[in-house]
C-alpha cells in the first residue's frame, strides 16, 4: 500500500511489503509486473528524496477515519472520510497538516488556483469556481470538513500537502504545501448542498 509508506520503516522493508502486497492482487502479466516496477521505482525516488524530511516529520496519525459512526453530519448530512496521513505542526498551537497521497502527476498551486487541473473537465466541475475545480484540492478541503466538523478533534488544520510520489524518468516525487481557507470550505459545502439537493428532486429520482 503506497499510502503506508512514508514512516520511518526502512526502503528496503517498505519495497519489501510492497511486493507482497501487490502479489496478493489479481492482476494479469505483465500488466502485474509493469505495475510492481513503477511501484519499486516510486518508492525507492521518493525515499531517496525525502528520507531526510521524514526523519523530522511529527506523525500524527495515519490513514485515520472520521465519521465512521455517522456522528458528523453538516447541513443535514452525514459525512465520512479517511486522511492519508496526519502530521503534528506544533503541539503549542494545536496545529496539524493533512497529506493526501498522490499517483498522479504533479501540479503547481498556481495551476489550483486557475481550475488548471490537467484532467478533462466534467460539466459539473466547469460549473465551479476555479479553486474548486481540482479533484485533489476538494480533497483536501473536504478533509478540512471533516476535522473542522470533528468536536472531538481538537486540533485545527489551515494548510495540506499534496505529496506526489510517483516516478517517471521524466517526473520526480513532489509535495505541494496548499492553504486550506475556511470561505473555501464554505464554498465546497454549498456545492455540495446543491448536489445533494438535485440528487433528491423527483426529476432526478426520475
Amino acid at each position: 500500500d503506497l499510502h503506508s509508506f512514508p514512516t520511518r520503516r526502512s526502503s528496503d522493508l517498505n519495497l519489501s511489503l510492497f511486493s507482497d502486497d501487490y502479489g496478493r492482487k489479481y492482476l494479469p502479466e505483465p500488466e502485474k509486473s509493469a505495475y510492481v516496477k513503477i511501484g519499486h521505482d516510486s518508492l525507492s525516488a521518493y525515499h531517496q528524496q525525502w528520507s531526510e524530511h521524514i526523519k523530522q516529520v511529527k506523525l500524527f496519525a495515519c490513514e485515520k477515519l472520521f465519521g465512521s459512526q455517522g456522528d458528523l453530519v453538516v447541513e443535514g448530512v452525514p459525512i465520512r472520510g479517511k486522511i492519508d496521513r496526519l502530521d503534528l505542526l506544533s503541539a503549542k498551537t494545536g496545529e496539524v497538516q493533512a497529506v493526501d497521497y498522490k499517483t498522479s502527476r504533479s501540479c503547481s498551486l498556481l495551476s489550483l488556483n486557475k481550475g488548471r487541473t490537467g484532467f478533462p473537465l466534467s460539466p459539473r466541475e466547469k460549473t465551479l469556481p476555479l479553486f474548486l475545480r481540482s479533484a485533489a484540492r476538494r480533497q483536501l478541503l473536504f478533509y478540512k470538513l471533516l476535522l473542522d466538523t470533528d468536536k472531538r478533534f481538537s486540533y485545527q488544520v489551515n494548510s495540506g500537502v499534496l505529496d506526489f510520489i510517483k516516478f517517471t524518468p521524466t517526473h520526480k516525487p513532489t509535495r505541494l504545501s496548499v492553504p486550506l481557507l475556511p470561505e473555501e470550505v464554505a464554498a465546497l459545502i454549498v456545492r455540495s448542498e446543491e448536489h445533494t439537493s438535485e440528487l433528491q428532486s423527483p426529476t432526478s429520482i426520475s
